[in-house]
């Protein structure tokens, strides 16, 4: 996932998808924190589209983690969180 091409959040909730499926959580686990970096560590606003509502990862755990998450990465830098993101449930405590 290194490189210049621009993570987005859809893209990378499918990817989080497809690493489930196979059982790879560690996979999983590494695409959704690289992209709270990018997010915490950009300057200006997100470029349009990388913050859109991504589709369910198929786990209810990680779709909260997406939203919490970048919600979170955006109050760091003084920007708002998305409709999609201040909408999701909490996340639980195991997950804390």
């Amino acid at each position: 996932m290194k490189g210049s091409r621009l993570l987005t959040t859809p893209h990378v909730a499918a990817e989080i998808k497809r690493s489930l499926v196979a059982g790879d959580i560690e996979f999983a686990d590494c695409l959704i924190t690289e992209l709270f970096g990018h997010v915490i560590n950009a300057t200006g606003t997100p470029p349009h589209g990388q913050l859109d509502e991504p589709r369910p990862t198929g786990s209810g755990q990680y779709d909260v983690l997406l939203a919490t998450g970048f919600a979170y990465a955006l109050e760091l830098r003084g920007l708002p969180a998305e409709r999609w993101m201040r909408e999701a449930p909490a996340l639980s405590p195991e997950w804390l």
